[in-house]
Formats: structure tokens, sequence, C-alpha cells
């Protein structure tokens, strides 16, 4: 599910945090927040690059498979 937070959501999402927090923890609260979301960002990314190899793993196989049996054929003959 994405969340699409719009100016409005955001700013309420501010002054609430502002008022639980106050003004010392919440810049604190900011750095942890942005931490955790570069680091989930870069677990997403690395995810995805293993899904791109494991694909192109399963099309050089699948290609393999291909030239072995054309050279089967080739034999054949």
């Amino acid at each position: 599910m994405v969340l699409n937070f719009g100016l409005i959501e955001i700013l309420i999402i501010l002054i609430i945090a502002y008022l639980f927090f106050g003004p010392k923890k919440l810049p604190k609260i900011g750095k942890k927040a942005g931490e955790a979301i570069k680091k989930i960002s870069k677990g997403a990314e690395e995810f995805s690059k293993e899904i791109n190899e494991v694909k192109e793993l399963n099309e050089l196989k699948e290609i393999k498979e291909t030239v072995t049996n054309l050279s089967d054929n080739i034999k054949n003959i």
C-alpha cells in the first residue's frame, strides 16, 4: 500500500509530533527516521538488484539450453 500524504496531512503530523515529543527531541527523532528510511531504501535497492541477477541467470540458462539443443540437432544431421 502506497501512502500519499498531502501538505495538510504532513503539517498535522508535524504539529502532533511537536506537541507529543517537544522541540528538543524532534530533531533527534527526525534524524533517526531519516536513517531508518535510508537503510530501508538501500535494502530494497539491493533486493531489486538480486532479483534482476536471478532473472538474468535464468535467461542465460534458457539460452544455454537452446544452444545445447541446437548443437545436438546439428550433430544428429
